[in-house]
């Protein structure tokens, strides 16, 4: 049966790093956003949709082992990834997790070395967002 495996973290808790690893087909909103509106991708609310549609529509299309490799901090973003599945998947989900002074310095890090930046206040609360999801569960 093939996988699903869904990474959930917030932002620079090692997810994409892990996942490079695994030899496994990636897919994942920020390289839709790169491929749609080019590197590095400045965040619109009103491209949001056309990029999530895109990314389901690759979900529902896969046929063997993959990674999701999305924030996924919320239960919602997670249902909605099992939703539109074929119905043969197994799915796994594996936690991320990084200090919120460990995710600033990786971001001034990545900053420095690819341009690409996320404001500290939306780091904060998506690990916020992770944390809520994972103690009711």
């Amino acid at each position: 049966m093939p996988k699903c495996i869904i990474l959930s973290g917030a932002p620079l808790s090692g997810k994409s790093t892990w996942a490079k690893k695994q030899g496994l087909p990636i897919l994942s909103c920020d390289s839709i956003r790169e491929d749609l509106f080019g590197y590095p991708y400045q965040f619109k609310p009103e491209r949001e949709k056309e990029v999530w549609e895109r990314f389901y529509n690759q979900v529902y299309l896969q046929t063997s082992d993959f990674i999701v490799d999305n924030t996924n901090c919320k239960q919602g973003y997670i249902n909605k990834i099992k939703e539109n599945l074929p119905v043969h998947f197994e799915v796994e989900i594996i936690k991320f997790e990084a200090g919120l002074l460990k995710s600033y310095y990786r971001n001034i890090k990545r900053w420095l070395l690819t341009g690409k930046w996320i404001p500290f206040k939306v780091i904060k609360d998506m690990k916020k967002n992770y944390k809520n999801l994972w103690k009711s569960v």
